[in-house]
């Protein structure tokens, strides 16, 4: 659980490594819309030392994705485990390709899922439900 000025539970956004090399995060999961070999979204490089070191597994994939405007953009997704939790990473894209099949719309049961493979406890992930429903995020059906 990582605590945020307002008392509630944050994200784990730039302590994944760190969490990571203590084991206490099993699984991150990096996506880049468009890479741009310019830009850093993440420290990949010190991820990927850590593979190199045997500290973690990586997994990568692109896919090209056609946008409703017309045109398509290119999805890098980057997927780090601890070398005992790959069993994450395939259970990750198994949920993705079951949003890509079932459409729009947050779902509060695959979010769950989800938030427990990226190693958030369950306080965590319904604290994340709630704050989405408070914001007016659209569900893909109605949740408690």
């Amino acid at each position: 659980m990582v605590e945020i000025d307002d008392g509630s539970i944050g994200p784990h956004e730039g302590r994944e490594l760190e969490l990571m090399l203590s084991g206490s995060k099993p699984l991150s999961v990096f996506v880049i819309e468009n890479p741009d070999p310019d830009w850093t979204e993440f420290p990949e490089e010190q991820f990927d030392e850590q593979v190199a070191l045997g500290n973690l597994l990586k997994i990568e994939r692109v896919k090209q994705v056609a946008v409703p405007a017309g045109g398509v953009i290119n999805i890098r997704t980057v997927y780090y485990s601890l070398p005992k939790e790959e069993w994450r990473i395939h259970a990750f894209m198994f949920i993705e390709g079951l949003y890509e099949e079932l459409g729009s719309g947050y779902r509060p049961d695959l979010e769950q899922v989800t938030g427990r493979l990226l190693g958030y406890e369950p306080a965590d992930i319904d604290f994340f439900l709630r704050s989405l429903r408070a914001k007016g995020t659209r569900f893909a059906y109605i949740c408690p």
